[in-house]
């Protein structure tokens, strides 16, 4: 049985070593796994297409830690935080005068956390369906109120993404090239393509 690492590329496609296959399976995989799952839960033709914000958040936020990883070059254990930020503020360019690590931060708080832990953003955060920008913020006070629209945000995360890969193509990238390298052949250093056999696998109690 083939073991896919994709998408479309089993493990064979990494027999080589080389980073351009490294390149295609990453893509392969942040694309066909999360970014164009996103984008279908918008694109369904159903009624409750309309309500598939919240969902289509959960799915694209663990993209910013994850990038940022992969620019550093080494995992984010013990700083999800910092690293968040890191390729939050890397995607977006925060524009109206308001401090970008705070925002990154409440962002962070108010919608990774709120995802993450209670399955739904916190209560500085307002769902909407205006496109012209996908993230929009209003400062009250010492606090920021948040307002997204989530196709708009996967759009503009897809577009970033596009981006990101063009300069992992380009050989003159190297530090960009070696951090992504260096990350991806530590996050892959377990990886076992064996498939094992119904004897092997544990079952757990029901």
């Amino acid at each position: 049985m083939d073991v896919y690492l994709s998408p479309k590329f089993t493990a064979t496609k990494l027999s080589s070593g080389n980073i351009t296959d490294k390149i295609d399976v990453f893509e392969d995989r942040v694309k066909g796994w999360m970014l164009n799952q996103a984008r279908a839960l918008f694109e369904s033709g159903k009624p409750d297409a309309r309500h598939a914000g919240m969902a289509a958040l959960a799915v694209i936020f663990p993209y910013f830690e994850m990038l940022a990883q992969y620019q550093q070059g080494k995992g984010s254990d013990g700083r999800s935080k910092e690293f968040f930020k890191q390729g939050f503020l890397a995607t977006f360019q925060m524009d109206n005068g308001a401090p970008k690590e705070e925002i990154a931060s409440d962002i962070y708080d108010q919608v990774r956390c709120g995802l993450f832990h209670e399955a739904i953003t916190k209560n500085r955060v307002v769902i909407w369906g205006n496109r012209e920008r996908s993230i929009r913020i209003r400062s009250t006070g010492d606090k920021f109120s948040i307002f997204i629209c989530p196709e708009k945000l996967v759009e503009d995360v897809v577009t970033a993404f596009e981006l990101y890969l063009a300069k992992l193509h380009d050989p003159a990238e190297t530090v960009l090239r070696s951090s992504f390298e260096q990350f991806w052949d530590f996050q892959s250093g377990t990886l076992n393509p064996m498939v094992p056999s119904e004897q092997e696998l544990q079952v757990l109690p029901t």
